[in-house]
């Protein structure tokens, strides 16, 4: 017999619920099923912690006990034994004595008592056949049944149970998450966090830089331009050697009364393998002075923030026994005559750098050019007294058209490598693709060879 019972809900407190049946008959010889069904849709997510069962029993004949046994069947089909009579199983159980009522008798695993130590009609608490620890991280939802099996045609009469849980809610527990769940005692991954910078509503909780971002590092400089130079800083007097005309603002850095000069030319160089951080490009200067009493050079020079680190020099002029270089940000680097040996007035290499990539170069900037800017140059010759610098501005080219084997020069290799795109033997990168594409028409074909051999030939 299965019978569908009113079902009476009731929160202890935040996380206990109760469920509690009527009286309901159960008849002799034969396994009455007495249900409760579950389907409170707030109750999705939590999973039972702790079960206590109580059971309230009034026996016919007063041998219900011994005739008697009683069991707990979950929605997930599990089975746990409560206890039972010693005619419908082994010992320890119930015999003749316990008579056949039980009076608020809940079963709870934490109770130091047997069920069977205890008296009838068994009020208080007993732990059972079976541990009801079973049913735990189990979800409560669906249909709960009392199975009463009577073994005697004399035992019968009313039942009623009631099912006490403490339950657990399964939910993001972080409170600095977005979703974060206050009812939630056990954390199952899914909290979800605010991006950098933002509040969980797509607010900006951080400054805004001058580029509008969010949270951004760029500054105004002192020309009042977003990620600026400071261009227009330099010496504004017309009158000073070192007169900038392109500068607005006066850094204070004007030179009076010059008597010699010293002319620095930086030599143009090329990115020509820009998918590789380790390769090395070298920036040459060279320089022609007035004067042969050179006692030191000081320069720093801004280079591209996250683009390029200098970190090399070699083949310096040999009257310059004393070098320094350093890359913070800034390119700075000294060079001592420390015994005043004569500097050639005619044109030399002075120092040779060396620079590396600091972050990939994309096929947007294939071409570009990026200008270094010259923060500063001073001379000095052997009386500490300045010597007139001169200079042109010196460049990086992004990109080398016509070096496809990617080696810095334009040789036989690179037809070789260009034909061989062309013709599908090879796999060409971003590029090498661009590089080859000598009259940039955005196709790599015979046209692009006879320029690369026009090149060679011309060199």
């Amino acid at each position: 017999m299965k019978t569908l019972l009113f079902i009476f809900l009731s929160f202890i407190y935040s996380q206990d619920l109760i469920v509690s049946s009527d009286l309901e008959y159960f008849d002799p010889n034969t396994t009455t099923i007495i249900s409760l069904d579950i389907t409170d849709s707030s109750l999705i997510g939590s999973v039972i912690s702790d079960l206590n069962v109580e059971i309230n029993l009034n026996g016919n004949s007063g041998i219900e006990l011994l005739y008697s046994r009683f069991q707990l069947l979950s929605p997930d089909n599990i089975v746990i034994s409560l206890a039972h009579g010693r005619e419908v199983g082994d010992y320890p159980a119930w015999d003749n004595n316990d008579g056949g009522i039980l009076y608020n008798t809940v079963f709870d695993d934490e109770s130091p008592t047997f069920i069977y130590d205890g008296f009838s009609p068994f009020p208080g608490y007993y732990y059972g056949d079976q541990l009801l620890s079973n049913f735990d991280n189990s979800s409560i939802l669906g249909s709960w049944s009392l199975l009463v099996q009577s073994g005697y045609y004399q035992a019968a009469g009313e039942a009623s149970f009631t099912l006490m849980f403490t339950l657990e809610e399964y939910g993001c527990t972080d409170q600095v998450a977005c979703n974060f769940d206050e009812d939630a005692t056990l954390d199952d991954s899914s909290c979800e966090y605010a991006q950098e910078n933002f509040d969980c509503d797509g607010n900006c909780i951080s400054e805004i830089d001058c580029n509008g971002v969010c949270g951004g590092e760029a500054v105004i400089d002192d020309c009042g331009i977003c990620e600026g130079f400071n261009d227009c800083l330099g010496c504004t007097d017309p009158y000073a050697s070192n007169y900038n005309e392109n500068a607005t603002i006066d850094d204070g850095s004007c030179i009076y009364g010059y008597e010699e000069s010293m002319q620095f030319i930086f030599e143009p160089t090329s990115i020509y393998n820009p998918d590789n951080g380790d390769t090395m490009y070298y920036l040459d200067i060279r320089a022609q002075s007035s004067t042969s009493e050179v006692g030191g050079i000081q320069i720093e020079i801004q280079d591209i923030p996250n683009l390029i680190t200098f970190d090399w020099y070699g083949y310096t002029d040999s009257a310059f026994d004393f070098v320094d270089i350093n890359d913070n940000g800034s390119l700075s680097f000294m060079m001592l005559n420390t015994n005043q040996e004569d500097v050639s007035e005619e044109e030399f290499l002075l120092i040779q750098l060396g620079f590396r990539l600091d972050n990939a170069i994309s096929e947007q900037e294939y071409g570009e050019i990026i200008n270094l800017i010259l923060e500063t140059i001073l001379v000095g010759d052997f009386n500490a007294d300045p010597i007139q610098p001169l200079s042109n501005d010196p460049i990086v080219n992004i990109g080398y058209k016509g070096d496809v084997s990617l080696d810095g020069s334009i040789n036989v290799s690179d037809i070789i490598s260009g034909v061989n795109i062309i013709l599908n033997d090879s796999t060409p990168s971003d590029y090498q693709l661009w590089a080859c594409d000598l009259n940039e028409d955005s196709y790599n074909n015979v046209y692009d060879i006879i320029l690369i051999i026009n090149l060679i030939l011309a060199n």
